[in-house]
């Protein structure tokens, strides 16, 4: 199923979120790139860090979502100054090809997107060899979280009697350690660097870690259940994290958030 997604819950921690792909982008060695691709743009705030990379280029920005499509469309357009070289359209990465044609983008980058796509190392391959222009590079990071306890959390629920017929089988999400992400491209013959950074996210509020997730992971195990299911879902996981990441005497909890990146060029 489809999973709806709601740009206000995602900006709810946009700092956070976009720390990760600056990051990323600090790495991507191309001044002179003409064409970008921003692949599962998201709501579009983070297209203007690529846009801060590349002032002059034409960015493609993609997303499934057309919620986050559409507001990144409403944004740009009310904005003092509208981007003019980006455009926003709603696409499945899956099977995207650049508008540019083949082999025609100078920096393909994706950012926390690859996890919700089947085959991803496939999709990725695919990206690269079909997209990038020689020279290119094709730049994401993923979060590797998925052992943690806010994901074990979600997964413990969705499987009690109370929830499992109604909830049915959500997409197990499954990223790679950045060697195999490494030896992927070292086979098709690129330059690839990988590595991992855990962040310490510094969050208050009554239920920060369920805040988080609501904007992300916790969006498909809540999809299609009636208002009473989901409210009594998420009721019980909020005790759930509370317990996994209690917050200290001065009401900050802390949460440990484990990112894979990966920066290959093509030669």
């Amino acid at each position: 199923m489809p999973v709806t997604w709601d740009p206000d819950r995602y900006l709810q921690f946009q700092k956070q979120r976009s720390r990760p792909l600056a990051g990323l982008l600090a790495q991507i060695d191309a001044p002179g790139a003409v064409t970008v691709a921003d692949v599962g743009c998201g709501p579009g705030t983070d297209t203007a860090l690529l846009r801060d990379c590349w002032p002059t280029a034409h960015i493609e920005a993609v997303d499934s979502s057309t919620e986050m499509i559409e507001r990144a469309n409403a944004e740009n357009a009310t904005a003092e100054q509208p981007d003019t070289q980006v455009t926003y359209s709603v696409g499945d990465v899956s099977a995207w090809r650049a508008a540019s044609g083949p082999e025609s983008v100078d920096v393909v980058v994706a950012n926390a997107l690859f996890q919700w796509v089947p085959d991803h190392r496939r999709v990725i391959a695919r990206i690269a060899t079909e997209s990038v222009a020689p020279g290119g590079y094709l730049a994401f990071q993923v979060p590797g979280n998925f052992a943690s306890p806010s994901h074990q959390a979600m997964k413990t629920l969705a499987a009690d009697p109370d929830f499992a017929d109604a909830i049915g089988d959500v997409n197990r999400l499954e990223v790679f350690s950045p060697s195999v992400y490494i030896r992927d491209f070292r086979r098709l013959g690129w330059q690839v660097d990988g590595w991992e950074t855990t962040y310490q996210h510094q969050l208050t509020g009554d239920d920060p870690v369920f805040d988080w997730v609501s904007g992300t992971g916790l969006r498909p195990y809540l999809e299609g259940l009636d208002e009473a299911t989901a409210n009594a879902f998420t009721a019980r996981l909020k005790v759930m994290l509370r317990a996994d990441y209690p917050a200290d005497e001065n009401g900050m909890t802390i949460l440990g958030f484990r990112r894979i990146f990966v920066v290959a060029q093509r030669v």
